[in-house]
């Protein structure tokens, strides 16, 4: 499926690789997108503390980066700053190829979901109401720091995109998949 937006001038002979700053753009623009998801999520947490929900958010979070590649090549963000994932032969992308390079999210969405499902059987989760409290609670909960390793592998995804002549992230050179502008 495709959409004007993705498919006006790309030319296969004359293309450009995203940048680093574009994609960072184009993430940046799904972050603000996603404010209704991270406010929901937090006053979850803070006040009403539904499992349930939490983990509808944590879910629909993940999967909007691969759908939204999948059925139309970009996330909202990537269509703000006409960017579009292709595959090596700059043809849109398979199912497979758009969760093979969610492949960091996708471990931070079980590592994620883990440890909400451990903090929400935490009695003392239930008592941690507010900022403050929440935030303490969150220092002293054991299994808090595992978002921040899985963060990690996202990390070091993003790094190979300085070395790598087509700008390919390791999630990408994983789906053999590339990220292009659109001119």
């Amino acid at each position: 499926m495709s959409t004007s937006i993705l498919d006006h001038d790309f030319n296969k002979e004359n293309y450009k690789y995203a940048s680093f700053i574009q994609r960072v753009a184009a993430s940046l623009v799904d972050m603000v997108i996603f404010i209704p998801i991270i406010a929901a999520s937090f006053y979850n947490t803070m006040d009403m503390k539904n499992l349930g929900l939490a983990m509808l958010l944590i879910l629909v979070s993940f999967l909007y980066k691969p759908l939204m590649e999948y059925y139309y090549g970009a996330t909202l963000g990537k269509m703000a700053m006409k960017l579009k994932v292709l595959d090596l032969n700059f043809e849109d992308i398979s199912m497979g190829q758009s969760f093979s390079r969610a492949f960091p999210w996708i471990i931070s969405t079980v590592v994620n979901l883990i440890v909400t499902y451990l903090m929400f059987q935490d009695p003392d989760f239930y008592d941690a109401i507010g900022f403050f409290a929440f935030g303490q609670y969150s220092n002293e909960f054991a299994a808090s720091s595992y978002n921040t390793y899985a963060g990690l592998v996202l990390l070091i995804s993003i790094i190979f995109i300085f070395w790598e002549k087509r700008k390919q992230t390791l999630h990408d050179k994983v789906a053999k998949t590339v990220v292009v502008k659109l001119s």
